[in-house]
């Protein structure tokens, strides 16, 4: 069981993918908060020309 645990092959190959999910996760926020704010733009544009 030592042997297991002290085996370290593969944990950067991990370590990378978290780190690439984490920001994956963070543009798609990024970019659902920006649509968010572009989409509210655009009805108070809508709104004040009376459309």
């Amino acid at each position: 069981m030592s042997k297991f645990w002290s085996d370290e092959r593969g944990t950067e190959t991990v370590e990378w993918g978290v780190m690439a999910g984490l920001i994956v996760a963070g543009l798609v926020t990024v970019v659902a908060a920006i649509g968010t704010w572009i989409y509210n733009k655009l009805n108070g544009m809508k709104t004040d020309l009376g459309a």
